[in-house]
Formats: structure tokens, C-alpha cells, sequence
């Protein structure tokens, strides 16, 4: 149905699914085709270590074709990276990247996201995992410092939400101390 998507639901403007097991291209290529959809919302299964078929691990193109969204959630454990193209989702207001425990870093495009107002990882312990397992010296690791840099840059961020991403609080009093 979804690779039908913009035939059956021209309308289309908030769409949800959970519960997910893999996408295909077609699928993802139908659901590009809502010109008009602004909130997509892709939970997958726990299970689903590859969800966007043929992609390995990463993101497929035509989510990123989709720059009248204003709000993306995706929520899998098997999403590894997170292509700079994300930087063209000009129009993004909220971004939820969920679950995402095998992605360890953001790129450095994120900052580009100006309208973000609205941002969680929540549950993706790769982002800051290393950081709070491996700290030497009292010392913040880089990637940690990158990924506060990268949320600090955002003009327009007014909620964050960094739940079961195992920051210590020590790490956040460090940060805000250099910063200061």
C-alpha cells in the first residue's frame, strides 16, 4: 500500500506506523511521493537489525528528498549512521532519533537544521556511550564534546530529550563548565 501511498492518501499530512519490519525501496519511494505529508513517524520492530532494505545500516536517499517534512521519528536499534544529507530537511521543526543504539555519531550537518526546536535521542546510548565508559583523566571525550557543540548550535532548540542515552551527570557539569 505504501508504495501507492500518494495515489490513495493525496491529502496525506501526518502519517504513523509501528510495529515495522523492513522497508522496501518502492515503499520508501511511495512514501516520497506525499508532497504534502509533514510528520512521518517509522517505528520498527526490535528485532529489525536492517529496516530500510538494501541500505546497510544507513538512512535511504528519499527520506531525505522529503524536505517539506517538519517532524521525523524513526525509532530502530538498526540504523548505524546518519547521512550529512540530512542538513536539506530545512523545514524540520522536530527530530526524534530513537533507539538507535548501534549509531554513534551524528554528523556535523545537524547544526544546518535551523527551524529544529525539537530534539531526542532518546535511547540511542551509542551517541554518548563512549564518553561515559571509557572518560580518562577527568577529561571529556571528543565525541561527547562534538555531540554537545552540535545540540548547543542549534538556534532554535527548545527541547531536548536525552533519556536512556547513559550520560553521568558529571559529564554534563563538565561540559558546562568549559563552556562557561
Amino acid at each position: 500500500i505504501l508504495k501507492h501511498a500518494a495515489a490513495y492518501f493525496p491529502n496525506l499530512h501526518s502519517l504513523s506506523l509501528s510495529g515495522l519490519g523492513d522497508l522496501s525501496k518502492d515503499a520508501m519511494q511511495g512514501l516520497e511521493a506525499l508532497k504534502g505529508l509533514e510528520h512521518l513517524s517509522l517505528r520498527f520492530d526490535k528485532d529489525v537489525m536492517n529496516p530500510f532494505q538494501g541500505e546497510n545500516g544507513s538512512l535511504p536517499a528519499s527520506i531525505f528528498a522529503m524536505t517539506q517534512l517538519k517532524s521525523l521519528t524513526l525509532e530502530t536499534k538498526g540504523i548505524c549512521s546518519i547521512q550529512p544529507a540530512i542538513s536539506t530537511m530545512k523545514n524540520l521543526e522536530e527530530l526524534k532519533l530513537e533507539s538507535m543504539t548501534n549509531m554513534a555519531s551524528l554528523p556535523l550537518m545537524i547544526v544546518q537544521l535551523r527551524n529544529l526546536t525539537k530534539l531526542s535521542l532518546k535511547g540511542s546510548k551509542g551517541l554518548f556511550g563512549a564518553a561515559n565508559s571509557s572518560r580518562t583523566g577527568g577529561t571529556i571525550e571528543p565525541g561527547t564534546e562534538r555531540m554537545f557543540w552540535m545540540i548547543r548550535s542549534l538556534p532554535r532548540l527548545k527541547q531536548l530529550n536525552l533519556d536512556g542515552c547513559g550520560i553521568k551527570e558529571e559529564i554534563f557539569k563538565e561540559v558546562r563548565n568549559k563552556w562557561e
